[in-house]
């Protein structure tokens, strides 16, 4: 955001963690004013899987302690 358009979204916060076996990011602003008066707060969460090798023996249903 910064590179393509630092003056599009104000007050940028960026968060990230894991749940389970997936991981996510959180990108949150206000985007820049184009109507008097009125603020607008937008975000986008991207989330997916994370990759680990799975035994074909036994449960092999989960990763072991996250990714690896």
């Amino acid at each position: 955001m910064r590179e393509v358009g630092p003056n599009l979204l104000g007050g940028l916060s960026v968060t990230a963690g894991e749940a389970n076996d997936e991981r996510w990011v959180e990108v949150r602003g206000e985007a820049v004013a184009v109507i008097p008066f009125m603020t607008f707060r937008v975000s986008q969460r991207s989330q997916g899987p994370i990759e680990c090798f799975r035994p074909d023996v036994g449960a092999g249903t989960a990763c072991q302690g996250g990714a690896q």
